[in-house]
Order: C-alpha cells, then sequence, then structure tokens
C-alpha cells in the first residue's frame, strides 16, 4: 500500500520549477491543477488554491552526506541553514524554503536504515546507500526466502557460496581485475552454484538466484558487481563443492564488513 501527502499552493508554476529543476524530483502525475511529484519511494501533491499551506516540513533524505553537500551547493540561496550534524537526531542536515516558504529539509541518516529503495532504485546501474553486514547466517536467510519465491511444485538447484578473502577472489576471478574503486576497500563475494542432477533448468534456476541476490544486496544498500568470466575447475575447487555442479556467476560486494564468527559454508 502506498500513499501521497498533498498541499494546497498558489504558486503552481513556481513550485513545479522549485521541486523539478531545483531539487531534482520527477513528475509522476499531472492532473491540471494538482501536480505530484516522486523523490525515490516518496510521493508528494500540490494542488491549485487561493492560499498556500506552508506547515510542516518537506523532508528528502539522501545515502550519503556528500549528497547532502551537493543539494546544499545547489540550493545555497534557498537555504535558511548551514549543513551539519545533529547529535541528537544522529542526522547530516540542512533546512531551505521553497518558493512559498515552506520549510524543507535535506538530510542523511548517519546510521544503517532498513530497506527503503524503490523497485526504480534497486534497478539503478549503481548503489551508494551504506553497507550492513553481510555474512553466512545473511547469505543463508537470502537462500530461505529466494527458494519460498519459487513457484510450487519447481524445483531448485540454485544456491549460494560465501567468499571473503580478497586474495583468494582476485585468484579466483583472473585474469580480470577486482573493479579499481573497490581495491582499498572490505569486499567478499558470493558464488551461485546450481547442481544439473537436481533440475533440468539448472542454469535458469542459477540465473534467478543471481537475481534475487543482486536484488536483495541493493534493496541493503550494497553496490554488487556481476562477475561472468571464470574458471569453472579453479572456483569449484577453491570453494569445495561436486564437479558436477555449476558455478553460474560470482557477485563481488561492496563496502560489506568482514566478519569473525563467518561459519562453515564460506571460504577463510
Amino acid at each position: 500500500m502506498s500513499g501521497i501527502v498533498f498541499m494546497k499552493t498558489a504558486e503552481i508554476d513556481s513550485i513545479k520549477h522549485f521541486y523539478l529543476k531545483q531539487v531534482g524530483c520527477t513528475v509522476w502525475l499531472d492532473q491540471g491543477g494538482c501536480i505530484i511529484f516522486q523523490h525515490g519511494n516518496f510521493l508528494f501533491g500540490f494542488c491549485h488554491s487561493s492560499q498556500a499551506e506552508i506547515q510542516g516540513v518537506i523532508t528528502f533524505f539522501y545515502p550519503q552526506p556528500r549528497q547532502v553537500d551537493q543539494m546544499y551547493d545547489r540550493l545555497r540561496k534557498y537555504a535558511v541553514s548551514e549543513v551539519k550534524n545533529n547529535d541528537e537526531y544522529n542526522i547530516y542536515h540542512f533546512y531551505a524554503r521553497d518558493p512559498e516558504k515552506r520549510t524543507v529539509e535535506f538530510q542523511c541518516f548517519n546510521h544503517a536504515l532498513i530497506p527503503y529503495l524503490s523497485g526504480s532504485e534497486l534497478l539503478l546501474p549503481s548503489c551508494s546507500a551504506k553497507p550492513r553486514k553481510m555474512n553466512f547466517e545473511f547469505i543463508e536467510k537470502i537462500q530461505e526466502e529466494y527458494e519460498l519465491n519459487l513457484a510450487e511444485g519447481f524445483d531448485n538447484s540454485a544456491y549460494y557460496k560465501l567468499i571473503d578473502n580478497p586474495s583468494c577472489l582476485q585468484d579466483l576471478i583472473s585474469p580480470q581485475p577486482i573493479p579499481t574503486k573497490l581495491n582499498n576497500q572490505k569486499i567478499i563475494a558470493v558464488a551461485i552454484c546450481s547442481d544439473p542432477q537436481q533440475s533440468d533448468f539448472y542454469r535458469q534456476e542459477a540465473g534467478q538466484a543471481t537475481y534475487h541476490l543482486i536484488l536483495k544486496a541493493r534493496l541493503w544498500g550494497w553496490s554488487p558487481y556481476w562477475i561472468k568470466q571464470i574458471d569453472q575447475d579453479k572456483i569449484k575447487n577453491v570453494i569445495n563443492i561436486p564437479t558436477h555442479h555449476a558455478v553460474d556467476s560470482i557477485i563481488i560486494v561492496d563496502g560489506a564488513e568482514k566478519q569473525n564468527n563467518l561459519i562453515s559454508n564460506h571460504i577463510s
């Protein structure tokens, strides 16, 4: 279920220009007398009236502080406060005024959040949200969710193997280099494997499991990188799976925090 917040405006043209050109929203629906904007998963609208409603605060939040800084630079002439940390609410933010003097806030939370990305954001090519911890238990949970999402009566031959050793990972995907921007970060990866003896459609099931993992990773704020050119024999030996199993792909995870309590099904 979704929702929309509506406000009255006496200057719909200037409001449209501000939220589209200055803030970077898109038009979700134009009804003539009312216009509805979208910013990520936030829908809010303005309806033409003889008097504007300017109570309350419209808040836009971003994954990283640098994006708040960018908005501050862009909206400096509208800003009514400096950009700063707020220790009480653990946010980084500033306030501005729109053309009708509504208070508009731009902020970043200085802590991890539960998933909030919209479907369209999940399909963007990159993700800049803050990372959460990834370990075997989390991968196991994704595996369970993936299997639950399968249609009743369908076989599942696909499964995940966690790799958390960067040097081992580099060896596995050689001669492809780990993306340059990841070289100085803690990275781990997940191999998506399948068992041909369990299903005639093991390739398709591994592909489905790969996309499930990518979308789930993005939902939790990671940046997944898909590596497909791999040495099958080498990786099977390293991750210790049967030689008749297939390795569909490796997903590199950007910025995940390495854990000391990783258990059983992983490379150390």
